[in-house]
């Protein structure tokens, strides 16, 4: 899979959910990041792979349509944890996910504006 778009482009399309799902539609992944599993590093995929079929935390720090970034690039929740969801954090934790996060190739990160943090993680 070959991406042919700018970060600075990536970063500027997400500044509400709609706008960022068609960005990922054209990009030709979806939600999860497993969807890009073409563009990531060989030794992630498992761990990638096991989250994805795993977690089900509704405001999960490694779906893409979970932050964005407004037109000053400060980040955006788009989504929120739901009361009484049994599931009340990523099944990964950060330890684990900022490591996936750091060796995503660009593309990918500029898709996850949150670095990888969960939403009780983010000062």
């Amino acid at each position: 899979m070959q991406i042919t778009i700018s970060e600075d482009e990536i970063r500027k399309r997400q500044r509400n959910i709609h706008e960022k799902s068609e960005l990922l539609k054209e990009l030709g992944i979806n939600e999860s990041l497993s969807s890009a599993m073409d563009l990531i590093d060989e030794s992630l995929r498992e761990i990638i792979e096991r989250h994805d079929d795993r977690c089900s935390y509704n405001v999960c720090p490694l779906d893409f349509l979970s932050f964005g970034l407004d037109s000053k690039g400060r980040l955006l929740k788009f989504r929120d944890y739901v009361p009484g969801d049994p599931s009340g954090h990523c099944s990964l934790d950060r330890k684990t996910r900022e490591m996936i996060y750091s060796k995503l190739p660009p593309i990918l990160q500029a898709l996850l504006p949150n670095k990888a943090l969960a939403d009780y993680e983010i000062a």
